[in-house]
Formats: C-alpha cells, sequence, structure tokens
C-alpha cells in the first residue's frame, strides 16, 4: 500500500523526497484527524482533543510521520479498524482490517482478529460475534485483499509466497534479522523515549483505567489497554525488532492519556499520584538533557542546537510544576503540548540537518556518485540500503553488515 501511495506522489510531484515522504505526512495528519472525531463521538470532544495531541507531539510519531516508512499507513489502518469496532461500524472494521493486511502482510489481519477476540474473552463479550456480520466482513475483506495477492502470486509464483509472506511475516518473527536489538526488553526504553513528553502520564493513566469499575466508560478503557499491550508484547516476543514496529501502541495510549488528563481537568491533585506527572518528566527530560550534551561533545556542530533543545526542556520542566502546583492542569497540559512543537520543531530542523552527515545516506550516496564509474559492482549495508539507493540512483547488493562483520 505504501509503495502505492509513493508511485502516485512520484507521478503528481516528480521524483523527489518531499514525494517520498508525503503519504506518510498525511496519514500522520489524517490519523491524529481521526482519532480526535473518533474519541469525540466514544466519549467527549475535550478528551478527543487531547487525545488527538498528544499522538501529535509524542516524539517518536512526530518523527514518523515524515518518514518513508510503512509504519505510519500501518498505524493508521489498524487505528480505524479497532476504533470502528468501539463504535460498532463493523463494515469499516472489515475494510481497514483489510487495508492493513494490504500495507504489511497477512500478519497484520492477527491484531484486530487478536484484539478483539481477547476483549471478549476478558470482559464476556462473545454475544456481539452474531451482530458483527462476519459472512459480509469475510467477503469485504478478500475483495479488498485477495485480488493483488491473487495478481502478485500469478506474476511471481512461489517466489512471492517465500518472500513476501514466508521472509516478511514470519520467518522475521521467529529469527533475529538483527542480532543487536533481538532482546526482549528492546521496545521498553524505545516507548519511554518514543512517547516522550506523555510518557510521565503512561503509567498512572493505565492504572486509574484499569480501576474504573462499573462505569459506562469501563469495557473499552480494557480495549485499548489490550490494544496497546497485545501489540508491545507480540512484538517484544518476535525475534527482529525495528524501532518503528511499535508505533501502533501510540494511539490507544494517547487516547488513555486524554481520558486520564479530562478525567482530572477540575480536580487534579498536586499530591501522591499527582505528583508522578511532574516528577518522571523532571527525570526524562533531564536524561534527555544529559544525552544532548553527551552527543554534542562528539559532535560539535550541534552544539548551539544542543543547548537549545536543553533550555527548551528546562523550560518544560518549570512549566509544568508550577501550572500543576496552581492546579490549572489545562495550561500544564497545553504548556507541554507548546514546548513540544517548539522542541521537534528544533530538534529536526536544527539538529538532525546538521547531523546528516553522520547519520544520513544522502550525503553518503552524493559522495559515491562523484566517483562512481558507473560499471563497478556496489555493495551496500542493509540499513543503508533503502536511502543510498533512492539518493544515488543504483541499487546495488545487499549485505548483512552483521554476518559480513562475523
Amino acid at each position: 500500500m505504501y509503495f502505492w501511495l509513493v508511485v502516485v506522489a512520484f507521478k503528481v510531484f516528480g521524483v523527489s523526497e518531499f514525494a517520498a515522504r508525503l503519504p506518510s505526512a498525511f496519514f500522520g495528519v489524517i490519523c491524529v484527524v481521526g482519532v480526535y472525531l473518533e474519541v469525540t463521538k466514544l466519549l467527549n470532544e475535550r478528551t478527543g482533543f487531547i487525545s488527538g495531541l498528544v499522538l501529535a507531539t509524542s516524539l517518536e510519531y512526530f518523527y514518523l510521520a515524515k518518514a518513508t516508512v510503512t509504519d505510519i499507513t500501518l498505524t493508521l489502518f489498524l487505528t480505524g479498524a479497532l476504533l470502528s469496532y468501539l463504535r460498532r461500524q463493523y463494515y469499516l472494521f472489515y475494510v481497514f482490517s483489510a487495508l492493513a493486511t494490504l500495507t504489511k502482510g497477512p500478519i497484520d489481519l492477527l491484531f484486530p482478529v487478536a484484539i478483539v477476540f481477547i476483549w471478549m474473552t476478558i470482559v464476556h463479550r462473545f454475544s456481539e460475534l452474531k451482530y458483527m456480520k462476519i459472512p459480509q466482513g469475510i467477503f469485504i475483506w478478500s475483495l479488498v485483499t485477495l485480488p493483488w495477492y491473487g495478481v502478485m502470486y500469478c506474476i511471481h509464483g512461489a517466489d512471492f509466497l517465500e518472500g513476501f509472506i514466508g521472509i516478511n511475516n514470519i520467518t522475521r518473527f521467529i529469527t533475529a534479522e538483527h542480532a543487536k536489538t533481538s532482546e526482549w526488553y528492546f521496545f521498553m526504553p524505545i516507548l519511554i523515549l518514543g512517547f516522550f513528553p506523555w510518557t510521565a502520564l503512561i503509567f498512572q493513566a493505565i492504572k486509574e483505567s484499569l480501576k474504573i469499575k462499573g462505569s459506562s466508560d469501563h469495557s473499552m478503557l480494557v480495549f485499548l489497554n489490550i490494544w496497546a499491550m497485545f501489540i508491545f508484547v507480540f512484538f517484544s516476543i518476535s525475534n527482529t525488532k525495528l524501532v518503528t514496529y511499535i508505533l501502533p501502541v501510540y494511539p490507544p495510549l494517547a487516547i488513555l492519556v486524554g481520558w486520564y488528563l479530562n478525567h482530572h481537568w477540575e480536580d487534579y491533585r498536586f499530591s501522591g499520584q499527582g505528583l508522578i506527572w511532574p516528577v518522571l518528566l523532571t527525570i526524562l527530560s533531564v536524561l534527555f538533557i544529559g544525552g544532548l550534551i553527551a552527543e554534542f561533545t562528539m559532535i560539535a556542530v550541534i552544539k548551539w542546537g544542543a543547548l537549545s533543545l536543553a533550555s527548551v526542556l528546562f523550560l518544560l520542566i518549570i512549566l509544568v510544576w508550577y501550572f500543576l502546583y496552581k492546579k490549572e492542569v489545562c495550561k500544564a497540559f497545553l504548556g507541554q503540548v507548546g514546548i513540544m512543537v517548539a522542541f521537534c520543531i528544533v530538534l529536526f530542523n536544527v539538529i538532525l540537518p546538521q547531523m546528516a552527515d553522520n547519520y544520513s545516506t544522502r550525503d553518503i550516496a552524493r559522495k559515491f556518485v562523484a566517483v562512481y564509474d558507473g560499471k563497478s559492482s556496489v555493495y551496500v549495508v542493509k540499513f543503508l540500503h533503502p536511502g543510498f539507493a533512492f539518493y544515488a540512483n543504483t541499487y546495488g547488493k545487499e549485505i548483512n553488515s552483521e554476518t559480513e562483520n562475523n
């Protein structure tokens, strides 16, 4: 699905970075707006508004929403499917599930099906199966997905089944493609950093959402927890792990944080559990600042940008402590949103461009093209391969750096 979207963007805007990133950016915005609209219908407008802003200003979501990867597209479709299910819009549930399957493969049908099944088991709601129009759903899913799979099999035969389904959907789960990131705890620091600054609210939001029983929101809150937990655990036990894989956990976590903040909008207590937000935010920000200082000691060119980021984070800490002390949750929340917007602008428009020579394939490709004779064999490390192929317009042969080093 993502590659089709990129081809369309290339046809309209020409082959460029802008066109390659456009589908992710567009779908990233659509997902934020969709969360706002759907949560407004499920709960209320303020919770929807908070949830959308939390998702949009989460560090990893903000970053990947302009990256040329399939994960934002998958996140949008999974979010659409599961929120449609919560609103009992079953036909949309099947359509979005099918689009998720077209995005990354049959394994992505597992997520909505498993999450719904686990939720039904926990809240004893198997009676809903008779309302879900399952035969029509199978037909809709098949109508959307099978034509492409059928055509691909007719063209490529067993190579398609082995490569796309076998390697990319099964082998990656049972075999570590990147040994350095195969540890079970890999996604814990990724989640803490990727959901920053809202990580400071995750634990109390989850805890309180699971304690609320007897309310009309209880079953939906349980569903959101299962949604986030299942995806996180699934990829944690997978042997192949990439930073982008857990992106689909951010929408349900954003909604849980939105629900929690709305729940305490008027009666926030600056004591006990209420101190967790500013304390965790302070700890995470200080660790972030320490990382920035360590980074600019190695890469001197980013010194002033890193100091600017550190200043922004110090301001964030001061604002949140001050407004929560005054019990003004609205101002603390909006201040955190505004500071994160400034933080991301500095990080992605000042810091990262200055570090491009160290981390981006753009400069590598430029230097390569300047000296390449157009004939010699080209070997590219797997991690650099996609960007190198785009910038250098040379595909080359992919090699696994870990295998080669061994």
